[in-house]
């Protein structure tokens, strides 16, 4: 068994807000495309949050809508990921979504690690200003001295 397949996938590919979700996507699991009428369709992310959050409460789907990966235009152009840091439970007014997009090859990583706050999102957002393309890539942290 290669290392790459022993490691656990946590990503759950969605675009329904009826279906419930609580295992997640398998490589080679996806194979249609992805819905013209998905309601997460240009959304920001503090929309897609809510949408995930109200997701939970009607299907009881077992997501983590607090730190989630957006794959949009940009993603099929580039291949990076946007990544969403949730306002943490607080209400439509009371918080912002916090994003960083990075390369696919760390973004489970970096989803995991913001799960445990350690690194918060906005260390990551300064890193990733500092690349051309505003994208973190593994060699960036790798250069980004300990804190």
């Amino acid at each position: 068994m290669s290392e790459t397949n022993s490691i656990e996938s946590f990503f759950v590919i969605m675009d329904k807000v009826t279906a419930v979700y609580d295992d997640e996507t398998k490589v080679g699991d996806w194979t249609q495309p992805i819905s013209e009428h998905s309601p997460f369709i240009d959304k920001s992310p503090m929309e897609c949050y809510l949408l995930l959050r109200q997701l939970i409460s009607d299907t009881d789907s077992d997501i983590n809508h607090e730190h989630f990966a957006i794959l949009d235009e940009r993603s099929l152009k580039d291949g990076s990921i946007l990544l969403v840091d949730g306002p943490w439970g607080k209400g439509e007014d009371e918080g912002v979504a916090r994003t960083v997009r990075v390369a696919p090859e760390i973004a489970q990583e970096r989803l995991l690690l913001y799960n445990i706050g350690e690194p918060e999102i906005d260390e990551d957002q300064i890193v990733a200003q500092e690349a051309d393309d505003g994208v973190l890539r593994v060699e960036a942290l790798m250069n980004r001295p300990p804190t």
